[in-house]
């Protein structure tokens, strides 16, 4: 369906294992759109809400051009300094308007993937990922 996308946050487990099953033009291709459908604070995960989640968010921004990078970076730290709370760190929220949404995700050992892109910077020659022959 042309009028529907998510974000294709599991692209990142191709660049992390240095797998170079995905081609680049699909990763140009999504830093080129991922500008197009951001929201006050973040993309939307698909078209179905504006809801998102700020770990998915960074896995796609670990893997994106440097301004589409920056972009979900900047967004997801005006969120944090924007949008008032006394529950702790969440990942799913809303890329508009900043509330979280209904279910409580506080705390959640998702929010790792705030460090996918300082993960990635050592990704594939860390010695941890052995390509098969």
């Amino acid at each position: 369906d042309n009028a529907s996308y998510g974000l294709l946050y599991n692209l990142y487990c191709d660049r992390e294992l240095g797998l170079g099953l995905v081609p680049q033009f699909v990763y140009d291709m999504q830093s080129a759109f991922y500008p197009t459908q951001e929201l006050q604070y973040g993309v939307p995960l698909d078209t179905r809400h504006s809801y998102t989640k700020d770990d998915w968010e960074m896995f796609c921004a670990a893997i994106a051009s440097p301004s589409t990078q920056s972009m979900f970076v900047n967004d997801l730290a005006n969120w944090i300094d924007q949008t008032p709370t006394n529950r702790p760190f969440g990942d799913l929220f809303d890329a508009n308007t900043g509330d979280y949404a209904d279910v409580s995700f506080g705390a959640r050992p998702v929010v790792g993937g705030m460090f996918s892109i300082l993960a990635l910077k050592d990704a594939p020659s860390s010695g941890y990922y052995t390509p098969l022959s």
